[in-house]
């Protein structure tokens, strides 16, 4: 039932909260500019843009086909050059060379593009915020609505999450409708409300891999609807009332299948009504990054393998096999998937081949991954809606991440609630309270109302938010995934709604609300008084923080030393690289400039003048195997060291593959060291938690010690200024070992340098997020050099042996 409105709710109806809402939506836009795409965006983007115009879902199936499609819809209108589908980039659906050549590759207007995309995105942002005002409206009148709305659009989270191109504004929309329109249903059962819900649940699940996560939301709900025991309207189905319980438990049981087909047709028609992810007009293809064996977590290959049953010669045979392809015998990948092939073809015999065949076969151990693999094999979602979910579960049970100096692959109880702590504001810490004690003073708008009833019936109505808001925030406690805040965006809604409760306080002052003076305490204009401050204070800080919102923490942990603390998307996104260009054309350092970006945009497209050190984006390697054309060796050889200075033209070797002769170029020895001057580095690269596949997460610890001076030994011929001794050198190990051991020597020695800066504080930051360091020459060669500032705990070396 509306709540009863005064003379001034029609300053606060819907055209306000229009306006309120547009200029949200032109500041999300307006923080965004002079930005780089986050280190996600541009694969999102990318991805929908080929659901749409190539009807193939192969890219980036685990971040949800609804929300993509949503970012990349103005861009189909644009005249954009796109990636050819002859390009080998298809077949191994390669989504970050695929991204990567849209945007930065083809002579795009990448601006313009992540501009229009982040608009379209930015719309669920407001979407989102009209259903915060509605709900709150309706349970707390027109100053409750207003106060929802005003704390959703001044929520740092929201303002640096609502238009990125991701999926995370999608989730906290869609999770918080599909909650409202099942409680809707539970009050009122008309074949409107029951298609409204259906619809609105598939998109939760066309969004997040998480909406299951809505299953015990709507059955508890279900449930305290049940307790309530009054009578259900039911319009459309042949009766005007439902009394019984029994009666509306099969009600609900209905409603429950027809959500479950409604959200299967649509899971289908967003893949285009067919099974394959791969489209027949495109080059057949494969999930090459990580097959499905890795994502349903089989067996590895060496456990299957010993099952079969291996004799001493045919073990030492599958190890040749392995090493040759490069592919490790303990995970699954597309190399182990073709030693394996292999092995059956050379080493096995016929009993033997059969037996592991039987093995392949066998459905997954764990129960989430053998539903998963049930699905797939009898067709019953679509198949990259299938390794989505199985992608997410893979990577929600053991992902690197840092917290408060702390390492961990399994995360941590504390992690989100810190989180929250010290990335929201801490005036809307105050407004939580005064909500809080509206609602058990019970002095709310509905209280006041004379057919609202009780302070119960105020619990009974907000019941769909705390259920939500629960639910969700315990699945984040136990989560494994502790790599952002934005992960526990849903919850940030409801709990906004939840405070509009406050705006009853307002009510004792004179002029406002509907009531007498005498309903209220004493103390509630002081109340009053402290929420109209709070909302004050909360506006002028989200305004002084402006642009960094990504960036943002409330002073309990200061900006500048965030990094300390958080990292990934809870601070550095890869999202201020355009800063990093403007710092170093104002400030001019002094000296080589270099730049370890944490990122998926490109330094050249944004003129960064910095030399690429080590970044998780793509670069000339220390060493490239070329392959001339036929009968044009050296003309081909002397186009590319003229595209590329940076390589030596005095030291070239060559080697045979497959019977061709290949040309080996090294970079120049300066291009191989690292010299005194100014480093620019994205504080989660500071931080030791990126790949650590590569053997270096958490501390600097004696085996990553070890490694490092080893290889330092042995890559130090090529860092020579004597060209003859760089080429004698190159001669003596394959090219493929030298690729590797430059590629390790280069990201060790990143890591030392590191483990360094980390000892002292940074001179400078580029939007919080990129750290400024200028290091002297006694500086560089005390970390480089020098022995280890730190040797600590081998995390890698204590959970897996093997490494040690």
């Amino acid at each position: 039932m509306p709540v009863p409105q005064s003379k001034q709710s029609r300053l606060l109806g819907w055209p306000a909260a229009a306006a309120v809402l547009f200029a949200f939506w032109l500041g999300l836009l307006a923080s965004l500019l002079g930005t780089s795409q986050t280190l996600d965006e541009g694969v999102h983007v990318t991805a929908g843009y080929t659901f749409w115009r190539h009807n193939d879902y192969r890219l980036n199936p685990e971040n949800g086909n609804l929300p993509q499609r949503v970012a990349a819809l103005p861009l189909l209108f644009r005249q954009d050059n796109f990636v050819p589908a002859e390009s080998e980039l298809w077949r191994t659906s390669d989504k970050w060379g695929l991204t990567w050549q849209w945007f930065y590759q083809l002579g795009n207007n990448t601006e313009a593009m992540t501009l229009w995309g982040r608009a379209s995105a930015g719309l669920l942002a407001v979407a989102l915020g009209g259903l915060v005002w509605a709900w709150s409206r309706q349970l707390f009148g027109p100053l409750g609505g207003m106060l929802s709305l005003l704390l959703y659009v001044f929520n740092p989270s929201i303002l640096a999450n609502g238009a990125l191109m991701t999926s995370d504004t999608a989730s906290a929309l869609f999770f918080l409708a599909a909650t409202w329109a099942w409680w809707r249903m539970l009050q009122r059962f008309t074949v409107a409300r029951v298609l409204a819900s259906a619809f609105l649940m598939a998109a939760l699940f066309l969004s997040k891999m998480s909406a299951p996560l809505i299953v015990p939301v709507v059955f508890a709900l279900t449930v305290i609807r049940l307790v309530r025991a009054t009578p259900l309207s039911a319009r459309g189905f042949g009766r005007a009332e439902l009394r019984r319980r029994p009666e509306q438990l099969a009600a609900f049981g209905l409603a429950a299948v027809c959500h479950a087909a409604i959200v299967v047709a649509l899971v289908w028609g967003f893949h285009g009504f067919r099974y394959s992810a791969f489209s027949p007009a495109l080059p057949e293809g494969a999930w090459i990054e990580a097959p499905w064996a890795t994502v349903l977590n089989k067996p590895a290959p060496i456990t299957l393998l010993e099952r079969v049953g291996l004799g001493p010669r045919q073990r030492e045979e599958v190890k040749r096999i392995f090493a040759r392809e490069r592919a490790s015998q303990n995970a699954w990948s597309t190399a182990a998937l073709k030693a394996v092939e292999e092995v059956k073809r050379n080493v096995f015999a016929e009993e033997q081949t059969s037996h592991l065949e039987r093995l392949l076969a066998e459905p997954p151990p764990q129960f989430f991954p053998r539903t998963l693999d049930t699905l797939r094999r009898h067709h019953l979602l679509p198949e990259s809606y299938i390794y989505g979910f199985a992608h997410v579960w893979r990577g929600a049970r053991e992902r690197a991440a840092f917290f408060n100096g702390d390492f961990s692959l399994s995360g941590w109880r504390t992690f989100f609630p810190y989180t929250f702590l010290v990335k929201t504001p801490l005036s809307l810490f105050l407004i939580i309270v005064l909500a809080v004690a509206s609602l058990v003073a019970g002095i709310s708008a509905r209280r006041q109302s004379a057919k609202a009833g009780n302070t119960v019936a105020t619990l009974y109505e907000t019941s769909p938010l705390w259920v939500l808001f629960g639910f969700y925030w315990a699945a984040a406690i136990f989560s494994h995934l502790n790599i952002g805040h934005r992960h526990i965006l849903p919850t940030y809604p409801p709990l906004f709604v939840l405070c509009g409760a406050a705006a009853s306080w307002l009510g004792a002052w004179p002029g406002v609300g509907t009531e007498r003076k005498r309903h209220y305490p004493p103390f509630a204009r002081i109340a009053g008084i402290a929420l109209c401050t709070a909302v004050a204070l909360l506006t002028i800080e989200v305004c002084f923080r402006f642009p960094h919102y990504l960036a943002y923490f409330n002073g309990v942990v200061r900006p500048s030393r965030a990094y300390r603390h958080l990292v990934e998307s809870s601070l550095d996104w890869g999202q201020d690289l355009p800063g990093v260009r403007r710092y170093i054309e104002t400030r001019q350092p002094r000296g080589p400039v270099y730049l370890s970006y944490y990122g998926f945009a490109s330094p050249a497209y944004y003129r960064v003048p910095a030399s690429l050190a080590y970044s998780v984006i793509s670069r000339p390697p220390p060493l490239q195997i070329l392959r001339p054309p036929d009968g044009k060796a050296q003309e081909f050889l002397q186009d590319f060291l003229r595209r590329e200075p940076e390589y030596d033209n005095e030291v070239v070797g060559d080697t045979i593959r497959n019977g061709d002769v290949l040309v080996v170029v090294v970079k120049k020895p300066e291009a191989l060291r690292l010299t005194a001057g100014t480093y620019f580095i994205s504080a989660t690269l500071l931080q030791p938690v990126i790949q650590p596949t590569r053997g270096a997460f958490g501390p600097w610890n004696e085996r990553v010690e070890r490694q490092y001076q080893t290889l330092r030994e042995v890559v130090a011929p090529l860092l020579s200024d004597d060209p003859t001794e760089r080429r004698a050198a190159l001669a003596r190990l394959p090219a493929e070992t030298w690729a590797e051991n430059l590629s390790a020597h280069e990201y060790l020695r990143f890591r030392r340098l590191t483990t360094f800066l980390r000892q002292r504080d940074p001179d400078d930051n580029v939007g919080y997020s990129i750290l400024v360091y200028h290091i002297s020459a006694d500086e560089l060669s005390r970390a480089l050099d020098g022995p280890p500032v730190e040797l600590g705990r081998d995390i890698l070396g204590d959970l897996f042996p093997q490494q040690r």
